[in-house]
């Protein structure tokens, strides 16, 4: 059993990355890149906002495709941060080349701990999705597809177990596909480290709000899951990751396990603006829309 001080070297994606001559430099960075090209995105295309909550954060900004079009398919993306950190406005980085390649962008926003808690912020999370499965359904979409990175990987893969129909009454047959990328899918270890300062959650809580705990009550059995890490994550997220993919499998669930070489926690979801990045590639490809 790792002792505290190695328990936080494994949960701090930052002190693993390769890519500066110190890695204090990573998460500044990894804010800049967000920011610009979520600028971008709000700049160069069409977009509102669904409100889903009352707070300036429980809302999920939308990005389109010029034209109105019906049928197109919806990416969804659930930002990371440790559930205290990032934020919406940060957060649409990708929508110019997944708009660009024919899909709706849906870029989820919801509170952060201390204000909220884990559970409080995985209830608004599927209060976001559920808004987007009836926007689906008005646009008469091809299907929804989330993408969540790091937290937002832990907060996607919860929401494989949302039952939409009795909470929503939307079919859950619009969720087609869920990539998580660079995920913490049992929460238990990180109780004892910083992270958990804001959150506070005990050990049963944080078992409580593990995907690793539900994966008998999967509500989209037909959905394809994606079980995606970097090769310079820790090696604990990279532990993380397989045991979730291999206990999907385990499970019935159509799963793909794919490690991400050259990049680390960081930039391998920054690269989601480039059009030709592996990650890009198949996810359009998923989608349909290659």
């Amino acid at each position: 059993m790792m002792n505290l001080e190695e328990l936080e070297l494994q949960y701090s994606p930052s002190r693993w990355t390769q890519r500066f001559e110190t890695t204090s430099k990573a998460v500044p960075d990894h804010v800049q890149v967000l920011t610009e090209g979520s600028e971008r995105a709000r700049q160069n295309l069409e977009h509102s906002s669904i409100v889903y909550g009352e707070s300036e954060e429980q809302k999920v900004d939308v990005f389109y495709p010029s034209g109105n079009k019906q049928g197109l398919p919806i990416f969804v993306y659930i930002h990371g941060g440790y559930w205290q950190d990032m934020s919406l406005s940060v957060s649409s980085f990708m929508a110019e080349t997944f708009v660009g390649s024919g899909a709706i962008v849906a870029v989820v926003g919801y509170d952060l701990a201390p204000k909220v808690n884990m559970g409080q912020i995985i209830n608004q999370v599927k209060k976001a999705l559920g808004s987007v499965m009836y926007l689906a359904k008005k646009r008469e979409s091809s299907g929804v597809y989330i993408c969540g990175h790091s937290a937002g990987a832990h907060l996607a893969a919860m929401m494989l177990s949302v039952d939409w129909m009795g909470e929503f009454m939307e079919s859950p047959g619009f969720l087609k596909g869920v990539f998580l990328v660079s995920g913490i899918f049992d929460l238990r270890p990180l109780v004892a480290t910083y992270v958990n300062e804001p959150l506070k959650m005990t050990d049963e809580e944080a078992w409580t709000h593990s995907p690793m705990n539900h994966l008998t009550d999967i509500t989209c059995r037909k959905c394809k899951v994606v079980v995606l890490v970097a090769e310079h994550d820790s090696p604990e997220f990279r532990k993380q990751a397989k045991e979730y993919h291999t206990a999907l499998q385990e499970a019935g669930m159509a799963t793909q396990f794919v490690d991400v070489p050259g990049v680390d926690h960081f930039d391998v979801v920054e690269k989601l603006s480039e059009p030709q990045y592996q990650l890009t590639q198949l996810y359009l490809e998923m989608m349909g829309i290659q």
